[in-house]
């Protein structure tokens, strides 16, 4: 072999090795900013990688119609972006409830985000609209697969699946437990659909655990690293997704479909729907509506939401302002969002009786399905404000997030199962290997972690 074969040997082994380490440092540096993790074992798991970064071409990829980009041109050269849905989605009045409460009832029917292909209608929801910008950074970081996690019917899994095998991407999804519902198994069908991978967890620890054990089989087998995204797709670049969402519905009112709201609900699991919503009335301009928002949480966490929406509401705004400076730094105040805890049910995933009125009155009167985790509890408490006349002769708003009209062609059988993988091993993992991944993940993740407080006789119960 001459001296310049060797050098372009060399070379190209050079950058492999630093792509692949960049990408390493990437996936870790992803999964430690969703954890509760010290300095200290950061900097343990991070010594894995290095702190590279690998840089993308925004323009190899379809951006189409983005209004965020057309108000702020700039961004687009440093926020990925492509188009996964086929908005605008629409809205409806809803009469009875309009004249119970003297002023006009909407819902934004933001479950019909889902593009259809040929004979092929893909899975919408809320999600899609975040993976838009989630999927585009996984591609042009040069990512052949997606890790990412949920409970047994998560939504954000199935959209994620969804999305991953229409842009040839892997998807490997771990889930953890949650209550069996006709919603889970159908979600649960549409994930093998799609042919997301499945690794089942007893615990969230466990889950961690699995994940970072992923993490190294992918760079040992393949010298690969995937691409994180984490539970709801609620991260700073995520949650970009519902400035857009605002934003369309926005042109909706200016195009007088709707009159314009006073008040909004939404149903709130991460966070990042009511987050990226409170950020786009500002981005866009739109202070003076004085729209306030209402988020319904389904589960009992009312010592963390709040918390949770500002951080992810002031980092976006902090990602957006160092892209373009134009764009301020704007406040958010404890009157700005309401968090209604009132209407869990007890326990993430149980259909409550409120729940299932909700569901009832909806499918009966007008036609439309509501899951019962999540956008049933939160109509509840949209039907109940108005009942009580807390909104009484104002313009209220409730935004759908659940994709009600995409069914499996195949209904796959739910085992209650935990700690299982659909796709069984052909190898066992090594010990060693076993070990490192739990010594990883005890550094990454901390004890703190731990066991799900809601499991309920095996059934499966954490936040997707």
């Amino acid at each position: 072999m001459n001296i310049c074969c060797v050098k372009k040997t060399v070379l190209a082994f050079l950058f492999f090795s630093y792509s692949l380490w960049a990408n390493q440092a990437e996936f870790i540096r992803s999964l430690a900013k969703h954890v509760v993790v010290s300095a200290e074992h950061y900097e343990n798991l991070l010594e894995f990688a290095t702190t590279a970064k690998k840089s993308f071409a925004v323009e190899d990829f379809e951006s189409d119609h983005n209004i965020l980009f057309e108000q702020y041109p700039e961004l687009k050269n440093h926020i990925p972006y492509i188009k996964l849905s086929s908005g605008p989605t629409p809205v409806r009045e809803l009469e009875d409830l309009s004249v119970a409460n003297q002023g006009k009832v909407y819902m934004k029917m933001d479950g019909y985000t889902g593009r259809k292909t040929g004979d092929t209608q893909w899975f919408g929801g809320n999600k899609v609209r975040k993976l838009e910008f989630l999927l585009a950074d996984a591609l042009q970081k040069g990512a052949r697969s997606i890790v990412t996690m949920g409970a047994l019917g998560s939504n954000h899994v199935v959209a994620t699946a969804s999305c991953c095998k229409q842009l040839g991407l892997g998807c490997h999804a771990f889930l953890t437990p949650q209550p069996i519902t006709d919603v889970v198994e159908r979600n649960y069908s549409l994930m093998h659909q799609y042919d997301a991978k499945i690794t089942k967890a007893s615990t969230k620890q466990e889950r961690d655990q699995q994940t970072v054990e992923a993490y190294l089989e992918s760079q040992r087998k393949k010298g690969e690293t995937p691409y994180f995204i984490p539970t709801g797709g609620s991260n700073p670049l995520g949650i970009l997704g519902y400035i857009e969402g605002l934003s369309e519905l926005c042109e909706q009112i200016l195009e007088e479909q709707i009159e314009e709201p006073d008040v909004m609900y939404v149903a709130c699991g991460t966070g990042g729907t009511a987050a990226g919503l409170l950020l786009g009335l500002r981005v866009i301009g739109l202070d003076e509506m004085k729209l306030k928002i209402v988020a319904i949480e389904p589960d009992n966490v009312s010592h963390t939401m709040k918390k949770r929406i500002f951080k992810l509401f002031h980092e976006a705004n902090e990602l957006l302002h160092k892209f373009d400076p134009t764009i301020e730094k704007y406040d958010l105040t404890e009157n700005d969002i309401d968090i209604t805890f009132a209407y869990h049910g007890g326990e993430y995933g149980v259909v409550s009786p409120q729940a299932q009125e909700a569901i009832d009155y909806m499918l009966k009167t007008h036609a439309i399905k509501l899951d019962p985790t999540y956008t049933a509890k939160a109509f509840a408490a949209f039907k109940d404000d108005i009942k009580k006349g807390k909104v009484k002769g104002k313009n209220v708003l409730f935004w759908n997030t659940f994709c009600e009209h995409v069914e499996p062609q195949h209904k796959v059988a739910l085992q209650n199962m935990q700690g299982s993988t659909d796709k069984k091993r052909t190898t066992q993992p090594h010990p060693r290997r076993e070990k490192k991944a739990k010594s990883i993940a005890l550094h990454l993740f901390g004890p703190s972690i731990g066991e799900s407080s809601h499991q309920a006789n095996g059934a499966y119960a954490t936040n997707p």
